[in-house]
């Protein structure tokens, strides 16, 4: 679980770098910055790249502060779930009073 969080977050900023450095879109987005050469090759013009990268940077921020954000707004737990759950403890607690379940509930009780 922890492996796969770890992948997730990393991916903005690997998702970020590939648009910034190989896609032609950002060239598309600020043709200002960039620049052909001799060879019909676009090139970011001299003293821009720092803008670049603080373009990508910033994107890749904004990348993870949405996630987290998401990550605090959507529950892990749909609510349905807890409420299923909740409502099952309370059947074989009912039934552990009434004496039917005493074997069942406990080992429910266990597993969790």
């Amino acid at each position: 679980k922890t492996l796969l969080k770890c992948i997730t977050w990393l991916s903005a900023l690997t998702n970020c770098l590939i648009f910034g450095y190989t896609s032609g879109q950002l060239m598309h987005y600020l043709p200002d910055f960039y620049v052909v050469d001799e060879m019909g090759m676009m090139r970011l013009r001299a003293n821009k790249g720092w803008l670049i990268i603080f373009i990508i940077f910033g994107m890749e921020r904004a990348l993870i502060y949405l996630g987290l954000l998401l990550n605090a707004v959507i529950p892990d737990t749909p609510e349905d779930v807890l409420n299923e759950i909740e409502r099952k403890h309370w059947y074989y607690e009912n039934e552990a009073r009434k004496g039917r379940l005493s074997n069942a509930f406990a080992k429910t009780k266990k597993k969790q």
